[in-house]
């Protein structure tokens, strides 16, 4: 995911979500929710595909824009990615694909949940490996 510039009265920032081609057993088994002390799994890398459930934090900057971190997410197919605000903070937003689509059961516009103390939107990216741009509202 890769952040644009905020632009005055747009109201949203832009991202990239990248997905790569699977690699060995990675690509055979289902996406799970995470493991060890995290249930959303492992922060996403900017810079290395990573295999099983990741999330990215959603932040809000001092004007309440949101914004996700990292702002490049690398991932393996068919990979659990949590799109989540920090505990507490209870804002909404909208995770928003304008082309296509990371994965079979994402839509094109998904609202985030409550979850607790936070906000969250939950996919499995199963799509062809490529870029997917997205925004956050």
């Amino acid at each position: 995911m890769r952040n644009s510039r905020h632009m005055p009265g747009n109201g949203y920032r832009s991202a990239i979500l990248a997905l790569s081609a699977a690699l060995g057993l990675a690509a055979c088994q289902p996406p799970t929710r995470g493991a060890g002390t995290d249930p959303d799994g492992l922060p996403c890398s900017a810079s290395t595909a990573q295999a099983g459930p990741v999330f990215i934090e959603v932040t809000y900057a001092a004007d309440g824009m949101p914004s996700a971190r990292p702002d490049t997410c690398r991932i393996q197919g068919d990979n659990r990615v949590v799109f989540r605000t920090l505990p507490g903070e209870t804002r909404a937003f909208t995770i928003v694909f304008a082309g296509a689509l990371p994965g079979s059961q994402v839509v094109p516009r998904a609202p985030a949940s409550p979850r607790g103390s936070q906000r969250v939107v939950a996919l499995v990216a199963d799509g062809q490996p490529g870029q997917y741009k997205y925004d956050i509202h």
